[in-house]
């Protein structure tokens, strides 16, 4: 009797779970994780051939799911799962099989986006590209091209992966936001420059113009007018005025460049203001938006004032500013920064410096924490260099900064 009643709980148990999980690739993977100053670092890359960056590719779920995705940069990317609440690590695929890609062509070996859950239909999103010299153009790749990158969506329930169709032809995404509110995607693509509006519920997508002349904008941030802000090769803010669905030239110029992205902006409470800075010199503004489109610009001071540095990740605790700041490439390894800052926003000055594993060469991210206040950011050994040292067993990490660290 026994036996045939576990024989039917077994029955009945393989449809639920093939009802839950919708994907094949989905499976649990050993967390070989290390602490060092207090700070948990993550290999991700089992599963994975040749895993040696993540660009700002990581998001979280109201359920505590972090998700990163690792590239090679050159044929495939892979999507990554950790769980907040019982530290357990879960390999999803690469895109190469959720995608079924069949030739070289289709390949999107890098994700820049940040992984965002609606909250409504509870599905993340996220853009892909390619990553290398044919993006926009063959160069060294006559024969195959790039067929361009897509818009993603990840259910956290199903595990499943969809396609949701080409985003640009020939070109990748670069940054993207979401408008909680009106169920709309936003997100910039290369070569062109161009601004586009994906409405989830009518699956539409729309191209809303040109925002830059000579590169991909990656400043992309929401007031609570739900308008969205880029920027110029200038500087300049552009905003897409939704109320009008026009794209207005602001007399507004924060960060200092072009260049500041999604991963270096933090809102304000009520999205009433948002504080970024210029990846390479550190300068910080905090802007504060108006109906009509002229706004304020205040400067905070400097992230970092040391040479050659650069940072793209930034999240916010209180009045505190937290950064992972990394040496820019060219600095010989036993000369590198590589500091996580705590920079004050009230004293407009560093108040804290935790040293990063030397294993982390850089790091990118959006802010991404969890419900106890821990930070999470993707960091990897410089992706560009493949001498790794012997006791060096990956090269691509999440790292999760305690908020007791903080």
């Amino acid at each position: 009797m026994i036996r045939l009643l576990k024989f039917l709980a077994l029955i009945v148990a393989i449809p639920l779970w093939s009802a839950t999980n919708q994907n094949p690739y989905y499976k649990n993977i050993p967390n070989n994780s290390f602490t060092n100053a207090g700070i948990t670092y993550i290999p991700l890359g089992e599963g994975f051939s040749h895993p040696n960056s993540a660009w700002g590719s990581i998001g979280i779920t109201r359920e505590g799911q972090v998700y990163a995705i690792v590239c090679d940069h050159i044929t495939d990317a892979a999507l990554y799962e950790y769980d907040t609440g019982n530290d357990k690590l879960y390999f999803a695929g690469s895109m190469k099989a959720l995608l079924h890609n069949r030739f070289h062509a289709q390949r999107q070996p890098k994700v820049h986006t940040p992984l965002l859950q609606y909250q409504k239909n509870g599905l993340v999103y996220y853009g892909t590209d390619a990553g290398d010299e044919s993006e926009g153009a063959l160069y060294g790749h006559f024969d195959e091209g790039y067929a361009g990158g897509f818009l993603i969506s990840l259910d956290p329930k199903t595990k499943e992966v969809r396609n949701l169709g080409l985003a640009n032809r020939f070109g990748g995404t670069k940054s993207l936001v979401l408008d909680q509110k009106n169920g709309a995607l936003y997100f910039t693509v290369s070569p062109t420059c161009n601004l586009y509006r994906y409405q989830i519920a009518k699956d539409e997508l729309t191209d809303l113009g040109r925002i830059n002349g000579s590169n991909v904008v990656r400043t992309l941030f929401l007031d609570k007018w739900y308008n969205v802000y880029g920027a110029t090769e200038t500087g300049s803010l552009v905003r897409y005025n939704a109320r009008k669905d026009s794209l207005e030239y602001l007399d507004a110029s924060p960060f200092g460049a072009p260049n500041t992205g999604s991963s270096q902006v933090v809102y304000g409470p009520d999205n009433a203001y948002v504080i970024g800075y210029n990846a390479y010199s550190g300068q910080l503004s905090r802007y504060t938006p108006d109906s009509l489109g002229t706004g304020k610009v205040e400067e905070l001071g400097f992230l970092f004032t040391e040479k050659k540095v650069m940072c793209r990740n930034i999240n916010i605790v209180g009045d505190k500013l937290v950064a992972l700041c990394t040496a820019v490439e060219e600095v010989p390894l036993k000369e590198r920064f590589r500091f996580i800052t705590i920079y004050d926003l009230k004293e407009k000055k560093e108040v804290k410096r935790i040293e990063v594993d030397s294993h982390i060469h850089q790091a990118y991210g959006h802010p991404v924490a969890d419900k106890k206040g821990n930070i999470y950011i993707c960091g990897f050994w410089d992706a560009s260099d493949y001498a790794l040292p012997k006791d060096v067993k990956a090269r691509v990490f999440l790292i999760k900064i305690p908020a007791k660290s903080l």
